[in-house]
């Protein structure tokens, strides 16, 4: 990652925290206490999340998921992990090539008109696995193709595609060394 990648990453990662801010203020200055106590829960959560994210010491895989909703511009994706301190730096580039070529596949059945919402979970599988689903919400203009595409597509841990009611979701498994 060149340097101005990198300031660039801060720069909406201090855009985000500064909205965050200005809402709490928002509703602090309308007298909504109730609202101003859900944001702080909401935002306590999410940097909780980022914590868990951060524990899993892969670098790249974790770059990954910070930049993708600047990166890809009509799908947000919300990360949710069950896991903490398990090292993922043995797998951390394949682990982000698979999600890549995953979003790849499900990005050339979009409409670009539309936005589309994600959620990737990372939970204990066993004692020394764990399954990662990342589910995209949203109307596709061929799903079987897709689904069809996902299951072809040449990965590096194993693809359980599954439709979905809104969407699409993808399963697999990666098996680790050591916790």
């Amino acid at each position: 990652m060149e340097e101005k990648d990198v300031i660039q990453m801060l720069r909406h990662y201090r855009h985000d925290v500064l909205n965050h801010l200005q809402v709490i203020h928002g509703y602090l200055s309308m007298g909504k206490t109730e609202k101003v106590q859900s944001k702080i829960m909401q935002t306590i959560e999410y940097y909780n999340e980022e914590r868990k994210l951060m524990s899993l010491h892969a670098p790249s895989f974790v770059l990954w998921l910070i930049q993708f909703n600047v990166v890809h511009m009509n799908i947000r994706l919300a990360y949710h992990i069950h896991i903490e301190n398990w090292n993922l730096g043995a797998e951390d580039i394949q682990l982000v090539e698979q999600c890549d070529r995953i979003i790849e596949q499900i990005e050339k059945a979009t409409d670009t008109t539309e936005l589309y919402e994600g959620s990737l979970q990372i939970k204990e599988k066993s004692v020394s696995t764990l399954e990662l689903d990342l589910i995209i919400n949203g109307v596709f203009q061929d799903m079987i193709g897709l689904m069809s595409n996902l299951e072809k597509m040449n990965s590096i841990y194993p693809i359980d595609v599954f439709q979905e009611n809104d969407g699409i979701g993808c399963k697999f498994l990666i098996s680790i060394e050591q916790k």
